[in-house]
């Protein structure tokens, strides 16, 4: 049996959306299953409880690691950054992304395909 996890991400302007991106990932459910379980280990050890990119690369909480005087950490934006990206290089055996590109036509108050 195969495991599979997929998510979007869109970009909007003015409420509309104009880029959507669908990715995934795919492994087996035993490699999945050892994935799963050193992944929130590995969070946990750098006190996250999930991930998120968007988030992650816009430094926003919990992602907004700060060094003693204030500044941005990014020995540890990075070391997090590696530390995800090597866990699933390790488990995951296929990715997956798709896109698509739309553009807002007025004139008929929808999204319409760019191709």
């Amino acid at each position: 049996m195969i495991w599979a996890y997929y998510d979007e991400s869109g970009e909007h302007v003015d409420g509309d959306i104009v880029n959507m991106t669908v990715a995934g990932c795919v492994s087996t459910s035993e490699k999945w299953t050892v994935f799963d379980a050193q992944w929130r280990d590995f969070l946990a050890s750098e006190g996250l409880s999930e991930f998120h990119m968007t988030d992650f690369e816009a430094w926003v909480p919990p992602f907004n690691f700060t060094l003693p005087g204030g500044g941005r950490d990014k020995e540890k934006h990075n070391r997090v950054l590696n530390g995800v990206l090597n866990l699933m290089l390790e488990h995951i055996e296929g990715f997956y992304a798709y896109g698509a590109v739309s553009m807002f036509d007025p004139e008929r108050n929808r999204l319409t395909a760019n191709l």
